[in-house]
C-alpha cells in the first residue's frame, strides 16, 4: 500500500515541486525492481501517479478560478453567513465570513463599544449585511482577506438547522462563556479541546512556536491517543464489553474531529486509529499500510488538507516513526523515548525549514518534558474542566489545582527553556532542489544508518551546517523594508555584519513619541512577524551587530521592544537627547536585562563595519516641538 500512496504523493508533486518528483519516481522504480513487483501491481501503482496529478491539476485549476473571482471582485457588499467572531485587544473583531463558497477571513473595527459587544455575542452561522473590501497579501495570508467598513447588526438573521455542526458551533460559544465566568487559564483549555487558539495571547503564542511545543497547545494527534486511552482505561476497568468500547472510541473521537473543526493533523490520528479498530490484521501488513490508506482518502476527498502545515507535519512524523519502528523496538524504553524525538524533529525538518526558515534544536529537548507534562497532566485537566463547567459552577479545588499546574508551567518549566530562545538556528530560502537534497538526506538518516543515534545525529548536525551555508551565503548589500509608513532599513557585508536602522512601526498619529510595554496588548507587532522577521529569517540573520534609531517616533521605533526579545543584539544606538526620561530609562532597562550595549550617536560620531563607515549627523533642535 506504501508504494500506492507514494505513487499518488508523486503525482502531486509533479505539480508543485518537479525535481522532488523525479526523485521520488526514480526511488520507487529502483524499489519496485529490487522488490520485483508483478507487472500488474507495477501498472495499478503507476496509474496512481496520472489519477492524482489529474485530479489535482482539476482542483487547481477550479482554485485558480475563485481566486481570480477575488481579485477581480474586491468589493464585498450583501449578505453573507458570519462565524467564528473573536474581539481581539478589546479593540476589533475577526472572523470568518462565507463568500463565493469561501472561508475567508474578516476584521472590523466598531466605532462603539456597544457595537463590539453585541458582535461578541452574535450567533455562529448568522446571515448579515455587510460592505466591505477584499484584500490580496500573500504576506500576510495565502488566501484573500476582507475588511469591512460597515457591519449592520440589526440585518443579522440566526437561521436554525439541524445540522450537527450548527450544534456544535453553538455548544462551543455555551462553553466558552462558561469556561470565562467559572475558571482561570480558560483560554488554554479552550484552545486544547477545540484547537482555537485565537484567544491566547500572541505572546504566549511565539514563545510556543519558538520553543517547538505549539503543537501540544493546539489540537494534534497526542490529544487523539490521550482521550481513547482515558476512555479505553475507564470502559475496561467496568468490564465494558470490548465491541462497546470500540463503539464508544470512535464515536467520541468523531465527535471531537467535529469539535476541532475536523483540524487535519487529529483527523489523520482518528481515522488511523478507527481503521486499525475496525480492520482485521489480515487486511494489511503493518501500521504503514493504514497511514498510506488515510492519506489517499483525505487527498482524494479534500485536495486542499495537503497544503495545511499540520498535516504535513503529522504524515511525516508518523511515517517516519514508522519506518524507524525496527530499531525502535531493539532500543531500551528511555532511549526509545529519545529516538523517537529525534526522528520528529528530523522528519519535520524539511517543513519548518521550507516554511519558518528555521531549524526547530530546542524542541528536541522541550518535547521530551513538555509531551509527557501536556499529555498526563494539562491535557486530561482540560477535558475534565471542559465537562465540569457543562453542569457546575466555581469549584475551588479545581481553580487550585488549574492555578498550580500553569503556574508551574509558566513560572519554572517555560523559563528553563526560554533562556535559549534567542539562540535561534535560522535557515536561508530553500528552493526545489535544496528540498530535494533535505529529503534524500533525511531518508538516509532514517533508513540507512547502523548505529542509529550516533551516526544518526552527526549526519543530522552535518547536513544542517551545510544547507545553513548553502543557503545564507553573504553579500552587501541595502535593503528598504516594506513597513509601511515609518522606515527600516538592513545593512548587510561579506563578512556577516548587519546593521538594521529603525524597526518601524503603528502610530495611532504622526509624531507620537513610543512607549515600552504601553498597550502591549493591542500591539501586534505585525510589521516585525510579517515583514521585518521573515526577511533576517530567509537571510539566515540570528543577530544583528547594530541597530540604529534615529529618532523615538512610534513608526521608527515601534517594533524595537519585539525585536529584542525575538533575535539576539549587540548594539543599540541612539540620540539621547530626542528621549525624555521616562523612555530612556525603560530603554536602558531593557537593554540591561538583555545584555545589549546602548550608545550614544553624540559620543561615538561613526561607526566601521568592514571597509564601510557610518557618521552620525545630529540635526536635533532643542527648542523644537519635534524631535
Amino acid at each position: 500500500m506504501i508504494y500506492i500512496a507514494l505513487a499518488f504523493l508523486d503525482g502531486i508533486l509533479l505539480i508543485y515541486n518537479k525535481p522532488l518528483a523525479i526523485t521520488l519516481a526514480g526511488l520507487l522504480i529502483l524499489i519496485i525492481i529490487r522488490r520485483k513487483v508483478h507487472i500488474l501491481l507495477t501498472i495499478f501503482i503507476l496509474c496512481q501517479l496520472i489519477i492524482s496529478n489529474y485530479w489535482f491539476s482539476n482542483y487547481e485549476n477550479t482554485q485558480s478560478k475563485k481566486m481570480d473571482w477575488f481579485k477581480n471582485d474586491r468589493k464585498v457588499s450583501g449578505t453573507y453567513s458570519i462565524f467564528d467572531i473573536h474581539v481581539k485587544n478589546k479593540k476589533f473583531i475577526l472572523g470568518k465570513v462565507q463568500i463565493n463558497d469561501e472561508e475567508i477571513t474578516f476584521t472590523y473595527f466598531p466605532k462603539k463599544l456597544s457595537e463590539l459587544k453585541a458582535l461578541e455575542n452574535l450567533p455562529n452561522y448568522s446571515n448579515c449585511f455587510v460592505l466591505g473590501k477584499i484584500k490580496n497579501d500573500v504576506t500576510i495570508s495565502i488566501k484573500p482577506t476582507v475588511t469591512f467598513n460597515k457591519f449592520d447588526i440589526s440585518s443579522c438573521k440566526f437561521e436554525t438547522s439541524n445540522d450537527i455542526s450548527t450544534y456544535i458551533a453553538l455548544h462551543k460559544q455555551y462553553s466558552l462563556k462558561r469556561l470565562r465566568d467559572f475558571t482561570p487559564y480558560w483560554q488554554n483549555t479552550f484552545a486544547m479541546i477545540t484547537g482555537d487558539v485565537s484567544y491566547i495571547s500572541p505572546e504566549i503564542l511565539d514563545v510556543e512556536k519558538e520553543l517547538g511545543i505549539y503543537h501540544l497547545l493546539a489540537v494534534s494527534s497526542s490529544h487523539v491517543v490521550v482521550i481513547a486511552a482515558i476512555f479505553y482505561f475507564f470502559l475496561n476497568r467496568f468490564n465494558v464489553p470490548k465491541f462497546t468500547t470500540q463503539f464508544l472510541i470512535i464515536f467520541t473521537l468523531f465527535l471531537f474531529a467535529y469539535y476541532t473543526n475536523f483540524a487535519p493533523s487529529a483527523l489523520r490520528a482518528i481515522l488511523c486509529m478507527t481503521f486499525v479498530i475496525l480492520l482485521p490484521k489480515k487486511f494489511y501488513t503493518s501500521l504503514i499500510d493504514i497511514l498510506s490508506i488515510v492519506f489517499i482518502l483525505l487527498c482524494i476527498s479534500s485536495p486542499n488538507i495537503i497544503f495545511d502545515i499540520g498535516f504535513q507535519f503529522s504524515f511525516l512524523i508518523t511515517f517516519f516513526i514508522l519506518i524507524s519502528s525496527p530499531i525502535l523496538k531493539s532500543l531500551k524504553s528511555i532511549q526509545s523515548v529519545l529516538a523517537i524525538t529525534f526522528i520528529s524533529q528530523v522528519s519535520s525538518f524539511v517543513i519548518s525549514a521550507y516554511y519558518f526558515n528555521q531549524i526547530q534544536w530546542i524542541g528536541f529537548f522541550s518535547n521530551l518534558l513538555f509531551i509527557p507534562y501536556y499529555s498526563l497532566i494539562l491535557f486530561p485537566l482540560a477535558i475534565f474542566t471542559y465537562l465540569y463547567i457543562q453542569l457546575f459552577t466555581t469549584n475551588h479545588f479545581l481553580i487550585s489545582l488549574i492555578n498550580f499546574f500553569y503556574s508551574l508551567h509558566d513560572q519554572y518549566l517555560i523559563k528553563m527553556f526560554k533562556y535559549f530562545e534567542q539562540l535561534r538556528w535560522f535557515i536561508g530560502e530553500l528552493n526545489h532542489v535544496y528540498v530535494t537534497y533535505m529529503v534524500i538526506w533525511i531518508i538516509i538518516i532514517a533508513l540507512f544508518t547502523n548505529n542509529f543515534i550516533k551516526s544518526s545525529i552527526i549526519i543530522f548536525i552535518i547536513g544542517s551546517i551545510l544547507i545553513t551555508k548553502l543557503t545564507t551565503q553573504p553579500q552587501t548589500r541595502f535593503t528598504a523594508l516594506n513597513v509601511g509608513q515609518g522606515d527600516s532599513f538592513l545593512f548587510e557585508t561579506n563578512n556577516k555584519h548587519r546593521i538594521l536602522i529603525d524597526t518601524g512601526g503603528k502610530a495611532d498619529k504622526e509624531g507620537d513619541i513610543f512607549e515600552f510595554g504601553k498597550d502591549k496588548e493591542k500591539n501586534s507587532n505585525s510589521i516585525s512577524k510579517y515583514h521585518i522577521m521573515p526577511t533576517l529569517k530567509k537571510r539566515g540573520i540570528s543577530n544583528l551587530d547594530y541597530i540604529i534609531i534615529t529618532h523615538p517616533h512610534a513608526d521608527h521605533i515601534g517594533e524595537l521592544e519585539y525585536l529584542i526579545n525575538h533575535i539576539k543584539i549587540k548594539n543599540i544606538i541612539v540620540n539621547l537627547q530626542s528621549y525624555n526620561n521616562k523612555l530612556l530609562y525603560s530603554l536602558k532597562d531593557i537593554c540591561d536585562k538583555n545584555h545589549i550595549k546602548l550608545l550614544n550617536s553624540s559620543d561615538i560620531n561613526q561607526i566601521t563595519i568592514d571597509d564601510n563607515k557610518i557618521q552620525f549627523l545630529d540635526t536635533s533642535f532643542n527648542e523644537s516641538k519635534d524631535i
